[in-house]
């Protein structure tokens, strides 16, 4: 097998040639290291691939801007991989866990199903689509002021956006979330 090595200058260029070393020689031990940290194969090569394709996109022709940094030493670099690796692992794993949050969340109010893997797509489907759909039912006012708190605008942002007093907002949110709460009941969700 042909020894792929790595010289500072192809670090300072971030040409072709140091992606092509990027996959031969780091490609495989970066998906192993973020493997130790996801506990999935997949998940692991996915962060990888995603970030050497952002390095790649970062200093591709058409950006005009250099956005990665330089290394004195290919150390540097390989620290720099690692640590870029260990940080997209930790964000994975906590938008996971913020997921896994509210999958929990509704299989406590619903205690009937126990959801597989495969089920735990459709049942978020069916259950968004069943949110907007009463949504979509609410009195103009409150409807405009749910998507906007759905969209993640502050209360004081909606009064401002909407022209109306910080109370009103808050009035519509109540009513809005009672008036799902009631059309939202367990019978809803009975497949």
């Amino acid at each position: 097998m042909e020894s792929v090595s790595l010289t500072t200058e192809q670090i300072a260029r971030w040409d072709a040639s140091l992606f092509q070393v990027l996959y031969k020689k780091y490609y495989k031990a970066l998906v192993n290291y973020a493997f130790q940290i996801v506990e999935d194969r997949d998940d692991a090569e996915d962060i990888v691939q995603g970030l050497i394709y952002s390095f790649w996109k970062q200093h591709s022709p058409d950006n005009k801007r250099v956005l990665l940094p330089s290394f004195p030493t290919v150390f540097s670099f390989e620290v720099y991989l690692y640590n870029s690796v260990r940080n997209q692992c930790f964000n994975h794993l906590r938008g996971k866990k913020i997921e896994n949050s509210h999958i929990s969340e509704i299989a406590k109010r619903f205690p009937l199903y126990h959801l597989q893997d495969d089920e735990r797509d459709l049942f978020k489907e069916r259950t968004y689509r069943m949110l907007f759909q009463t949504i979509d039912t609410l009195p103009p006012r409150s409807r405009e002021v749910f998507l906007l708190i759905l969209q993640g605008y502050k209360t004081q942002e909606i009064a401002e956006i909407m022209n109306i007093t910080i109370e009103t907002v808050k009035t519509h949110r109540r009513r809005g979330i009672a008036f799902l709460r009631e059309r939202l009941d367990d019978k809803a969700f009975a497949f």
